[in-house]
């Protein structure tokens, strides 16, 4: 392969890797960005249901704290029921009025007597009450406190230290009629409750005539109208969305738009949806730990049977220990999650196209710029280094046969004088053999002198022994 072609390859290879990374890394980071995205679109979608949720229960917890103020406030509940009593006392009062003017011919007592036998047996309600005090005070007639009748009632208090009876006479005294606010027991019970009444004042006779209503039944009644009202609020798509009541003190349904799980208990298996999850006992936990809070289960609509994802709002209405949620289907959010995904992944993978032939024609680009410089900087110089090679080649290969004849010369007159010294060697050598000879055959008579003068020496030695023996023995 020619250089120009191998460059070229090289190059072409590192820009389609490079363009690999590159549309890689964005791919990547594409996708990721559609990701995140759609993740917070989901948070912001789910943030707007939780706030809408808290929006709607904000505005059925008006209701339940303005119904609570009312039924607790004496004169807005004087407001709500003074029609009521009004007309429950107003029946009393035209008895007794149609008695004084109808029955004029009897004495005053025997009218007294039937006005009171008739108003003693007067109930509305079924346990609601009529009773007749004087303006002295005295009890005329109590239908369910007979120990009463006939009583002076000046001193009497209710738990509260009021002398309710003397209140009484003032207000029909000032107004003819009116309201009044005091503690008394109910019918069959000895603990007195708040009560509101109201009494007239009959002039003839000065009798004041009073009926009454129970705050516990008024608030009983309130809270019957209360679970009207927040079972009729709906919302969402075709208005399927919807309010439900729960008691977190006696653990019942109270009130549901499907009527035939009212009254239930919240640990009942009907209350677990198809995760196992026990819906209404987690959401009286969040209730009684936290005040309010969400919950995600799955559980049908309303007429429909497939179990679906739902997000409820619970919150406690500490007041009546109530519990209310209410919450929205989330399957319309998975689908529009799911589409939303398609289109942002379509969109991530025609910017990956785009980006494709970005960097392909950026690539083509590249390899042409890159070849036109090799071939100017790399392959023109290249050619012209050859070409001055292989001059200088040729006169180096005319150099090298002059050198080539003279080495040839030169080593014919070096053999004739190698010769001539071969023969000069040889000599030497042979004279060298001699000396080497004759520096033995002295060493051998050196060698020889060394052991005669041992031996003498030995014997001088042995001739000193015998003297010194004889010089002992003499």
């Amino acid at each position: 392969m020619k250089i120009k072609g191998k460059f070229i390859s090289v190059i072409v290879s590192g820009v389609i890797i490079l363009g690999i990374i590159v549309i890689g890394i964005s791919a990547a980071s594409l996708k990721q960005r559609g990701h995140t995205e759609l993740s917070m679109l989901k948070k912001l979608m789910l943030e707007h249901r939780e706030k809408m949720l808290k929006n709607l229960m904000s505005n059925a917890s008006t209701i339940l704290e303005r119904s609570y103020e009312d039924i607790h406030d004496p004169k807005k509940l004087a407001d709500i029921y003074k029609k009521q009593l009004n007309i429950a006392l107003g029946v009393a009062y035209s008895s007794i009025e149609h008695i004084y003017h109808s029955m004029k011919h009897l004495p005053e007592a025997e009218q007294k007597k039937i006005a009171i036998e008739l108003l003693k047996n007067m109930r509305y309600n079924l346990t609601d009450y009529i009773w007749i005090n004087d303006e002295h005070p005295n009890m005329i007639m109590h239908p369910f406190r007979t120990d009463l009748d006939g009583k002076d009632l000046s001193d009497f208090k209710d738990p509260e230290g009021k002398l309710l009876f003397m209140e009484m006479i003032k207000v029909c005294k000032e107004h003819g009629e009116g309201f009044v606010h005091y503690m008394w027991p109910k019918p069959g019970h000895d603990k007195p409750v708040p009560k509101l009444s109201y009494v007239k004042l009959f002039k003839p006779w000065g009798w004041i005539i009073g009926t009454g209503v129970y705050m516990e039944a008024a608030e009983d009644e309130t809270k019957e109208k209360v679970k009207l009202i927040i079972n009729s609020l709906r919302y969402g798509q075709d208005g399927k969305d919807y309010f439900y009541i729960f008691s977190t003190d006696t653990r019942k349904m109270l009130q549901h738009p499907r009527t035939e799980l009212v009254g239930a208990d919240i640990y009942a298996d009907i209350f677990t949806d198809p995760d196992g999850k026990h819906l209404l006992t987690e959401l009286s936990k969040i209730a009684s730990e936290s005040g309010e809070g969400f919950f995600s289960y799955k559980c049908p609509r309303i007429g429909e049977v497939m179990p679906v994802d739902k997000l409820t709002f619970v919150k406690r209405f500490e007041k009546w220990n109530w519990a209310v949620c209410t919450g929205i289907y989330m399957d319309d959010l998975e689908e529009m999650m799911i589409r939303k995904k398609q289109e942002i992944m379509f969109e991530v993978n025609a910017q990956i196209r785009t980006l494709s032939g970005i960097v392909c024609v950026i690539g083509i680009f590249i390899i042409f710029a890159v070849s036109f410089l090799i071939n100017r900087t790399v392959i023109l110089p290249v050619k012209k280094a050859v070409k001055c090679l292989s001059d200088g080649a040729g006169q180096i290969a005319l150099v090298s046969g002059s050198v080539l004849s003279d080495s040839q010369s030169l080593s014919h007159s070096t053999c004739e004088e190698a010769s001539s010294l071969e023969e000069t060697a040889c000599a030497l050598e042979q004279m060298a053999s001699v000396c080497h000879q004759r520096a033995d055959r002295a060493r051998s008579a050196t060698d020889m002198m060394k052991e005669a003068i041992c031996i003498s020496e030995k014997v001088s030695g042995q001739m000193s022994d015998m003297t010194g023996s004889m010089n002992h023995i003499s």
